[in-house]
């Protein structure tokens, strides 16, 4: 089975009318250079593709970084009083927070 980047990507008026209609931009007359910008980063992939990568180690993250997290502590003296938060809030029914639907 190859791989994928062994298929060479053809950016043609279809495929760009395509991305557009997925993005939801009108082309316009940008058409023509789009197009163009297309093909040249394309092209800027494949001769990337080309290069000899058998020695690289596969990379899951770009960094060596890791989280620090702290200890979930509840502290009485930041609790925020039950009368104080929900007259803040913008919309409520009874004591609870309103918010429109989601879907």
């Amino acid at each position: 089975m190859g791989n994928i980047m062994d298929k060479k990507l053809v950016i043609n008026k279809t495929l760009l009318h395509h991305l557009a209609k997925l993005a939801r931009i009108d082309l316009g007359e940008e058409e023509a250079q789009l197009l163009k910008d297309f093909r040249a980063i394309i092209s800027y992939f494949d001769e990337l593709s080309e290069l000899d990568t058998s020695s690289v180690e596969p990379m899951s993250g770009g960094t060596d970084l890791e989280n620090v997290f702290r200890d979930d502590v509840y502290e009485e003296e930041k609790r925020l009083p039950q009368d104080g938060a929900r007259d803040a809030l913008p919309k409520k029914e009874g004591d609870y927070l309103s918010v429109p639907p989601v879907l």
